[in-house]
């Protein structure tokens, strides 16, 4: 059998070992000398440099660079790092130098995968395809493959010594030619033929490094316009790749600076590092504590590549403002980043035209638009990655717990679950939460905006967008099953009835101005500025939003208001800038403008589309109520907020001295009359400040009328509170103060009232503790010798009850306007010599002429009362301060606050089974005071209250002993001692309450047979006599 070599650079074939030998000898030389002429100077290379143009090929010397510094990342870096490096390099040495590697206009025959294959070889015909234009691309028969080539998976060079040559070629600039001797020369010398670890020559190794597949380095083109049938391309790399290239080199790593730093000499402000600056310190503040800026600085400058300047290219490049400067000054801190198109006009009249110089700069900004987007792109993360990792982050958000407290959780969880090879969770909390501040749901993202730069001192709106809130409100489903669309004429016994806010006047007009196919969307605001620590000497100004479509009680709760944001508040160098008048004009116009910013969103466009259960509803959005205090209201209106001033009244036009005198008639203010005073430049003679109103351009919005009364600042913190006050004045000047003390300390304990066991401490009252003192001051104060001391805490508490109705007819209405001005006039008439001012009180004014007015308007008071809105001050600034670290808190209380709506969205309602509770009949039924109940309802003297009492009235018993009663083959039996109390027959009602007496009867009854209990207050100084709360 015959054996064939077969020359591996020509499709000869040798029957014997020594011609075979021989001629490799000779046809290597061939080859070389081949590859050399074809390897000519780049100025014979190039056709000509007016025709030059930047293709993908070009990228290919760069990408070898590329490729060179991270095979030899470790020689390349302490080259660098070379202590006695100075000066400057550059940006644009690289691709501006005259010596530029070599390069070949036809890339398209780079080799195949089956180059390397040991298959059998293929006998080819000699003759040499006309599709290749360059002999030196020729392949012998046996290097050709048939089948299609796949993209090779190339990280790396082959050996050690291929990447040295290379990095020897590249580094140098050397041509192929130059790099063919080379090879030859090792080839020769090293005793390696046989094996040789090198390319066969140099444009091997350039096709080989341009098949590695090194992502971060690769180049990519895009075409960013079309003009004249001319295509222009951005030859680019994408900006994170560069900047991970960056990131990746250890010494760049070692000195990098990640935080702001407040540097000085000598107690001043130093400026060294680009983290020193201003900049750095906005941008910072800017963004969460948890996370840094990456500062990229970009570098840019067109220039000409030949000598006579015919020829451009406009290269960019990358660098990192948090590398130091003595370092980034080196060539490895920067990228090039690529190459920005030239736009070519066809003459020079045509490249100095108007319309040729726009096109190029609206070019030049959709190129830079397109490689630096992707620096701003969210990541869109909507969910959590798993089940397990939401529930872990709402145990910790809504229980309020610290990383310390949340890592050890985890660190439980991971021991016993049988799943730490698997964990569900994130390494730790603080993963966690930057992984929840990083999720994109957009209707939860907070923002801030600088609506003020005063002394210095930037002044922001930290706030969500309004038409987010309301969306968040109408994505909730048992909010939507009650949402109230359209005004309802509602009536009780044929008598106009007022409830909810679309039974008021003011929906009925709102409706009235809109298109019929419409529906109103009643848009409440509440706004109160609060103190964050018990010194009082921070605070923030937060602001809600609810619908007034919601119905009351569901709006009552806290998942149907959204906060809105923080508005900022102002600072003064010293209490006299506080109180200057300048200050105060600054501070009103901040928040006006603020409300402005936050509410211009609702009235852009013809109304607004929101999708209900699927179905697209045309919304118009309106102001209807702003719930506050009495100052901001004054702030929201702009009306003087002295109580001395000549016209105090935010609703009307009275004087002063005549705020308690209910015989005079009073003139309302609005928007009209308001803006004429404002106009003539006289608003000093309405008491109004002399500052444009933005509510007064807002349709169907009075603001004197909508900053509506509120309860709980109006009665429980206000006109309670004086009561309260006054009696103890009152108390004092009889020396009676210690002996009430004492009958508050004794009242009994109950579970919906609180003990005031120290007795009356008006400064630590909340508004729960007011309500809790009106229901027992009226038998605290019982028979003192106080005239109609104890008859005002009885018409208080009538007029307060008919206040908290759900439901007001016409006649209800005049019955509530009638308690007031009863209990009014009791008041003024008990404590006005206690004061100078004679009770000339804001609040008493309000109250007794425009509350009715008001329930006309927006319906019953429950709907406008801050009661509920109260409680949210412990989520959104209590609880969220307390867990900040007390640096720029409004932006960590609005971090917490986003997570805090994340898990509230993210939670999955589970439905409660109601359990049934099945009670024995009772062992007795009792009739004692049967008789006494229904001779006195037959006593047409008794009011409706009375009457209500008898009729709900259940038989009053005091419990004794409690006891469980065994018997064979029977249940246990939980009965229950007890004497009966009945009524003093001569005084069976005292103040309204039922009077009661013990009386020898004494019973055992089972436990199931109680059905409520209830508060039995001991009549002071009396014997076995008790009122029944």
């Amino acid at each position: 059998m015959s054996t064939s070599f077969q020359c591996p650079h020509c499709p000869r074939n040798f029957s014997t070992q020594n011609a075979y030998s021989q001629h490799v000898n000779r046809c290597i030389n061939t080859v070389y000398l081949s590859t050399e002429e074809s390897s000519e100077d780049i100025s014979d290379i190039v056709s000509s440099v007016n025709e030059m143009s930047l293709d993908d090929e070009d990228f290919s010397c760069i990408n070898e660079f590329q490729i060179i510094r991270e095979e030899n990342s470790q020689v390349f870096y302490q080259y660098e790092s070379d202590q006695d490096y100075a000066g400057d390099i550059s940006f644009g040495e690289i691709s501006h130098s005259s010596n530029i590697p070599e390069e070949y206009k036809n890339f398209d025959e780079i080799l195949p995968t089956s180059l390397q294959s040991n298959e059998e070889p293929v006998s080819h015909s000699s003759n040499i395809s006309e599709e290749y234009e360059n002999f030196d691309e020729i392949l012998p028969a046996s290097l050709q493959s048939n089948e299609k080539p796949e993209v090779e998976n190339i990280k790396e060079f082959p050996n050690e010594v291929y990447a040295d040559l290379m990095a020897l070629v590249i580094e140098n600039n050397l041509n192929n030619k130059a790099g063919n001797a080379i090879i030859k020369f090792f080839n020769k010398h090293s005793d390696l033929f046989q094996l040789s670890p090198l390319p066969k020559n140099i444009e091997t190794g350039r096709k080989f490094m341009d098949k590695m597949n090194i992502s971060q380095l690769s180049y990519s083109k895009y075409c960013v316009l079309t003009h004249n049938s001319q295509d222009y391309f951005i030859h680019y790399r994408p900006i994170k790749n560069c900047i991970k290239n960056l990131l990746s080199n250890p010494d760049i790593l070692k000195n990098l600076m990640f935080r702001y730093e407040n540097s000085k000499i000598e107690d001043e402000k130093s400026y060294g590092e680009q983290n020193s600056g201003n900049w750095w310190k906005r941008a910072e503040r800017s963004i969460s504590n948890h996370a840094n800026i990456l500062s990229i600085i970009l570098y840019s400058d067109a220039t000409t590549t030949d000598t006579l300047g015919k020829s451009s290219l406009h290269p960019i490049y990358v660098s990192l403002g948090n590398i130091p400067i003595w370092r980034r000054n080196k060539e490895d801190a920067k990228q090039l980043l690529g190459y920005l198109p030239i736009l070519s006009a066809k003459n020079e009249k045509k490249k100095k035209s108007f319309e040729f110089k726009e096109l190029a700069r609206e070019t030049f900004h959709n190129s830079i638009k397109f490689l630096l987007d992707p620096l701003f792109q969210v990541e869109n993360i909507k969910e959590f990655p798993n089940e397990v990792y939401a529930d872990l982050m709402a145990l910790v958000i809504e229980n309020n717990l610290n990383n310390k407290a949340g890592n050890a959780i985890i660190k439980f969880f991971n021991k016993h679950s049988d799943l730490f090879q698997l964990s569900p969770l994130p390494k730790n909390i603080e993963t966690g939460r930057k992984f929840m501040d990083k999720m994109n749901i957009s209707q939860l993202s907070y923002s801030k905006y600088c609506v003020l730069t005063h002394n210095s001192q930037d002044y922001f709106i930290h706030y969500r967008p309004i038409k987010n809130c309301i969306k968040n409100l109408l994505s909730n489903p048992d909010i939507l099953k009650n949402l109230m669309f359209r005004y309802e004429n509602s009536k009780i016994e044929d008598e106009k009835s007022y409830g909810e806010q679309n039974s008021g006047n003011w929906w009925k007009r709102a409706e009235r101005s809109i298109s019929n196919h419409a529906n109103i969307l009643s848009i409440i605001l509440y706004s109160d500025a609060t103190t964050t620590d018990t010194l009082g000497k921070s605070s923030l100004h937060p602001i809600y939003v609810s619908l007034g479509n919601i119905p009351i009680w569901r709006r009552n709760k806290e998942d149907a208001k959204q906060l809105l944001g923080y508005l900022p508040i102002l600072s003064a160098k010293n209490e006299k800038k506080k109180k200057s008048f300048e200050f105060k004009e600054l501070a009103r116009e901040t928040f006006h403008n603020s409300i402005k910013f936050l509410l211009d969103p609702l009235f852009q466009g013809d109304g607004v589309d929101f999708n209900i259960y699927d179905k697209d509803i045309w919304f118009f959005l309106r102001i209807s109520t702003i719930i506050c205090d009495w100052p901001e209201a004054c702030t929201f209106s702009l009306t003087y907020k002295s109580a001395n001033s000549n016209y105090p009244c935010h609703f009307c036009l009275v004087q002063r001295e005549d705020l308690i005198d209910t015989r005079k008639e009073v003139i309302l203010r609005n928007h009209v009359n308001m803006k004429e005073y404002f106009d003539s430049n006289t608003s000093n003679l309405a008491g109004l400040e002399q500052v444009n109103n933005y509510f007064w351009s807002i349709s169907n919005l009075n603001i004197y009328a909508a900053t509506v009364p509120d309860r709980m600042h109006h009665l429980d913190l206000g006109l309670f509170k004086y009561q309260i006050k006054f009696t103890m004045e009152l108390l004092k000047k009889k020396k009676s103060l210690n002996k009430v003390n004492k009958r508050i300390a004794d009242i009994p304990r109950h579970s919906q009232l609180k003990v005031f066991k120290k007795g009356i401490q008006l400064s630590r009252l909340t508004a729960s503790e007011y309500r809790d003192m009106m229901k027992i001051m009226v038998f605290v104060v019982d028979d003192l010798q106080i005239e109609n001391l104890s008859e005002v805490y009885v018409k208080w508490n009538e007029m307060y009850l008919l206040s908290r109705s759900e439901k007001f007819k016409e006649s209800d209405l005049e019955n509530f306007q009638k308690a007031i001005n009863d209990w009014g006039d009791l008041f003024i008439k008990l404590f006005q010599k206690i004061l100078n001012s004679h009770l000339k009180f804001l609040k008493l004014h309000s109250w007794i002429y425009h509350i009715v007015d008001t329930i006309r308007e927006y319906g019953a008071i429950n709907g406008y009362t801050t009661e509920t809105y109260e409680s949210l001050y412990k989520t959104y600034v209590k609880i969220p301060y307390h867990l900040s670290n007390k640096k720029e808190v409004e932006k960590q209380i609005m971090e917490n606050i986003r997570r805090r709506a994340i898990v509230s969205q993210n939670r999955v309602e589970k439905t409660k089974t109601p359990m049934a509770f099945v009670y024995t009949a009772k062992l007795f039924d009792f009739d004692l005071s049967e008789s006494m109940i229904e001779q006195n309802k037959k006593d047409p003297n008794l009011d409706k209250k009375m009457i209500k009492g008898f009729e709900k009235f259940i038989d009053c018993l005091k419990t004794l002993l409690i006891t469980e009663i065994r018997l064979p083959n029977k249940s246990p039996m939980h009965l229950a001692l007890v004497q009966w109390y009945n009524f003093i027959e001569e005084t069976p009602f005292v103040y309204g309450c039922p009077l009661l007496r013990l009386v020898e009867v004494y019973n055992f009854i089972e436990i199931e047979a109680i059905e409520d209990t209830i508060h039995v207050v001991p009549r002071f100084d009396k014997n076995n006599e008790y009122f029944v709360i």
